[in-house]
C-alpha cells in the first residue's frame, strides 16, 4: 500500500534525525487538526481517559509536525489530547514527525476513515472531504487508504440524504443500510416522511426494505405522524359529496370535521326521524 511505503521513507528519515525520541510539547502550542473528521466526541469516555491521564498520565504520546517555531500540528492522538487539556495538564508527550504534505495528509485520512468506532456518517463525509479538498477520484483515494472504490462511493451517496434526515439517521443509532433504503426512495420529502416511519416504528433493516418495497410498488402511502394530507383530502371529500348525494335526494344531511391531537374527527348528521352521528377518524 502507498501509505506503507510513506511510513517507511519517513521513518528512516526519523531515525538518522533522531527525531522519535518522546518530547514534552506545551498543549497550547498543538494546533488541531484541519483534517479532522470526527465532530463528535463521546463524553463519558474523554472524562475516563481524562481521570487515567491525571492518575497514569498518558501512556502513548501524540504525533506531532512542526509548523513554524513553537508550534505545532496534530497529526494522530486527538482524544489523547482533549482529555489531557481535561486532565489539567500543560504538556504532554509527543512524536514530532518529519514528513511531506501528502504523508501527513494519507496518515490523517487513515487516522480519521479506518476508527473502528467512527460512524458511518463521520466516515462518509470524511471521505467526501478529501475528495473535494484534494480533488482526488474515488479510485485515487482508495488506493491511498487502501479501501474498496465501490465502499467509498456508497458512502459518499449517503450525503445526498436531506441534512435533516441525515441528523435523525446518527442521532437515533441507525445503521448504514437505514441510509440505503433510504436512497432507493428518490422523493426528500418521502425520506423525510419514512424515517420518522422508521424511528416510531422502531424498523430493522427488513421492515424498511419490505417498506421500500411496498412505497415503490405504490402499494402503501407513507404515512407522517397520524395520516398524509393528500388521504385526509380523500376521506373529506367523499363523505362531502356522500352529503350532497343525500341532499339531492332529499335528506338534509351535514359534514363537520374538528381536528384533535392526533386525529381529525369527521361527524356526517343525518336527518331522520331523529339525529344520529356518525364519525370517522382517519388513523
Amino acid at each position: 500500500m502507498e501509505f506503507m511505503s510513506l511510513l517507511k521513507e519517513n521513518k528512516e528519515q526519523m531515525l538518522a534525525d533522531n527525531t522519535q525520541k518522546v518530547l514534552r510539547l506545551p498543549i497550547e502550542a498543538i494546533m488541531p487538526n484541519p483534517d479532522q473528521s470526527r465532530q463528535v466526541f463521546d463524553d463519558s469516555e474523554l472524562w475516563q481517559l481524562s481521570y487515567s491521564i491525571r492518575t497514569y498520565g498518558v501512556m502513548q504520546p501524540i504525533i506531532v509536525r512542526r509548523l513554524g517555531p513553537g508550534v505545532y500540528e496534530l497529526i494522530a492522538g486527538e482524544r489523547r489530547l482533549r482529555a489531557s487539556k481535561l486532565a489539567g495538564k500543560k504538556t504532554i508527550p509527543a512524536i514530532l514527525f518529519h514528513a511531506s504534505h501528502d504523508a501527513v495528509m494519507v496518515m490523517n485520512m487513515i487516522e480519521n476513515t479506518q476508527r473502528s468506532n467512527l460512524n458511518f456518517i463521520e466516515e462518509a463525509k470524511s471521505y467526501d472531504y478529501y475528495l473535494k479538498r484534494y480533488g482526488y477520484t474515488v479510485g485515487e483515494l482508495a488506493k491511498k487508504i487502501g479501501r474498496n472504490p465501490y465502499e467509498i462511493e456508497n458512502k459518499v451517496r449517503i450525503l445526498q440524504l436531506p441534512t435533516d434526515v441525515i441528523k435523525k439517521l446518527a442521532g437515533h443509532n441507525l445503521t448504514e443500510f437505514h441510509a440505503n433504503s433510504l436512497l432507493r426512495l428518490k422523493d426528500k420529502a418521502l425520506q423525510r416522511e419514512l424515517i420518522d416511519i422508521i424511528i416510531s416504528r422502531g424498523f430493522d433493516i427488513a421492515q424498511t426494505d419490505a417498506y421500500v418495497d411496498k412505497l415503490l410498488s405504490h402499494s402503501v402511502r407513507p404515512v407522517h405522524g397520524a395520516h398524509t394530507v393528500k388521504d385526509e383530502k380523500i376521506v373529506s371529500n367523499t363523505l362531502e359529496q356522500l352529503a350532497a348525494m343525500l341532499n339531492q335526494s332529499g335528506i338534509s344531511s351535514v359534514v363537520k370535521s374538528r381536528n384533535l391531537k392526533n386525529c381529525t374527527q369527521y361527524t356526517i348528521t343525518v336527518a331522520k326521524q331523529e339525529y344520529n352521528g356518525v364519525q370517522t377518524c382517519i388513523q
